[in-house]
């Protein structure tokens, strides 16, 4: 629906995921209350990135946090975005795994493929 949306009205969007690497080890490692203190900062940092007016974020796994950018080509998202993998990386020592995909891409845009596509 919210590609034939952008089609009819000429508008990008892009879908950004986020993934923490070894999650589950990193759970086992520094203990729960720590790993969702991980969680908390992305979080943090996304928010801190996103048109509150425009985008949508969303958690989706225990590890992996998607955002729906309006109005954005793939290169923008990556360039904007970028600066969340970097800081979480630099002040966590964690691997943050990012891809992007936009209203081009030639994607399965259904409940059961979407993220999956987006994960390669």
């Amino acid at each position: 629906e919210i590609r034939d949306k952008s089609e009819i009205y000429g508008y990008e969007f892009s879908l950004i995921s986020f993934h923490i690497e070894n999650f589950k080890k990193i759970n086992s490692d520094i203990g729960y209350d720590n790993a969702d203190n991980l969680l908390r900062k992305l979080s943090m940092l996304i928010r801190k990135e996103m048109d509150h007016k425009h985008d949508l974020a969303f958690r989706v796994s225990s590890a992996e946090f998607v955002v729906l950018a309006s109005f954005m080509t793939k290169e923008k998202a990556k360039d904007k975005f970028e600066a969340i993998r970097i800081i979480f990386e630099k002040e966590t020592g964690f691997e943050l795994k990012m891809k992007v995909i936009d209203s081009n891409d030639e994607i399965a845009m259904s409940e059961k493929t979407a993220l999956s596509n987006i994960r390669d």
